[in-house]
């Protein structure tokens, strides 16, 4: 398993490859999330939502007791930021396109997991049409130089 890659004030962790039914690796994801005061979150839109292993994440992650309900408030008051990429351009999100729904259509739902864990939001970034970038310009993603949306 990839340990996080620590640099000053950053820490970079990947959640695909985790074995989310192994309690050990559960506790661990959350001291984690715990032991950062702002979280962001960089994933891919897919079908409107959270990636499969995302969302398999957060249900094993946020759990009651640690990210809500009773005693659940390890994450209160942490600043969260989404960070999306999106495969189509901006346009075809429009109003009356073939995808007709606008970004708080989907950002809403995804930031509200977030929020009712009692975290913080931020403006989120969005990243269309990453399906016609290069190898060039998703290095520049990576690296946060990219230009964004809003």
């Amino acid at each position: 398993m990839k340990r996080p890659k620590k640099q000053q004030w950053i820490t970079l962790h990947e959640i695909h490859d985790l074995n989310l039914d192994n309690p050990a690796v559960i506790a661990r994801e959350q001291e984690y999330l715990s032991g950062h005061e702002k979280i962001v979150f960089q994933f891919p839109l897919w079908w409107y939502s959270l990636p499969g292993h995302f969302k398999n994440w957060v249900d094993k992650v946020l759990t009651p007791g640690f990210a809500y309900d009773e005693n659940g408030d390890k994450l209160k008051n942490r600043e969260f930021m989404l960070n999306i990429s999106v495969g189509s351009p901006k346009e075809l999100y429009a109003k009356n396109t073939i995808h007709d729904l606008q970004e708080s259509g989907f950002v809403h739902p995804i930031a509200q997991i977030f929020i009712y864990c009692q975290m913080k939001g931020h403006s989120h970034r969005i990243w269309y049409d990453t399906n016609a970038l290069d190898t060039k310009a998703l290095a520049k993603i990576e690296g946060g130089i990219c230009p964004v949306s809003s």
